[in-house]
């Protein structure tokens, strides 16, 4: 009898050493595996904390943005104008009727060029004018403020010729009669006009100040809301030299680095009413 407990009890003893030696291998298992196998990558041990914080960093890297990548804003283009977003919400309108709407889509990196167009959003969607020189736009149930591109420029701005009109009616085509530039700075240029011919110029202070952008010319925008020109004319008869300056500083501000030229109308003169118009040009460098 007493043998038989004996044999019990070693038969007893050893089912708990086989089953204490079978929980062994849980304890490597899981998350503490997996961080057993990443500290002999990085050389580096972690505890579980850590181990936490650095898996919420890699979840932080996911989606950011390309260091140093430019994003155009988004855009709008009204009756000729260019609107861009503002970081500014305007007051939600109490009139429920749209101004007008979008009516053609371009991509997103590229610059609305036709009335309606825009780089965001769809065709259909509405906006209506807010302030002076700015748009109210509805995006994610909030009233965005789109301003008008160049609008409100103080008078000590650098003039921005990129968002003026492309100038393409052509120039110095009347032979004999020239222009060129004396002296220049990047508030003024000094002109000479010269005419060869029996012909009877004339011209007035009138001009267009250009700035060359990509092989185009583009109308350096005015820094003011009112400006005008003197009514006169000024002759350039034959042989004899004509100086004359624009001084744009309050006009266009100070021009910054690049190549520009002045253009100018000339009347060839035959009598009242009969007159053929032309467009001289001179280029300088700021």
């Amino acid at each position: 009898m007493r043998r038989k407990n004996v044999l019990v009890c070693t038969a007893a003893l050893m089912v708990l050493i086989s089953s204490c030696g079978s929980r062994e291998p849980e304890r490597g298992s899981g998350n503490q595996s997996t961080q057993y196998e990443e500290n002999d990558l990085g050389g580096t041990v972690m505890s579980d904390e850590t181990e936490e914080a650095g898996t919420d960093n890699m979840e932080g890297d996911v989606g950011t943005e390309e260091p140093g990548k430019e994003v155009m804003k988004r855009m709008i283009m009204v009756n000729g104008d260019l609107y861009a977003e503002t970081d500014e919400e305007t007051p939600t309108p109490t009139c429920g009727t749209m101004d007008g709407s979008i009516l053609s889509i371009v991509a997103e990196g590229e610059m609305p060029a036709a009335d309606g167009q825009a780089n965001f959003g769809n065709v259909g969607d509405g906006y209506q004018y807010a302030d002076q020189d700015c748009l109210s736009v509805p995006m994610n149930e909030k009233w965005i403020r789109f301003k008008k591109v160049d609008a409100g420029n103080e008078k000590s701005g650098v003039a921005q010729s990129e968002t003026g009109n492309v100038f393409e009616k052509e120039v110095n085509t009347l032979e004999g009669v020239s222009m060129v530039v004396l002296e220049s700075s990047p508030v003024s240029a000094r002109v000479e006009i010269s005419n060869t011919t029996s012909r009877e110029i004339q011209f007035g202070d009138d001009y267009d100040l250009q700035k060359l952008v990509e092989g185009k010319w583009y109308s350096v925008p005015y820094i003011i809301d009112n400006w005008a020109f003197h009514a006169i004319a000024y002759p350039a008869a034959e042989g004899k030299p004509v100086e004359w300056e624009a001084v744009w500083e309050e006009f266009h501000g100070t021009l910054s680095a690049g190549t520009y030229r002045i253009v100018k109308k000339i009347l060839d003169f035959r009598g009242t009413g009969d007159y053929t118009e032309y467009y001289l040009a001179a280029e300088f460098s700021v």
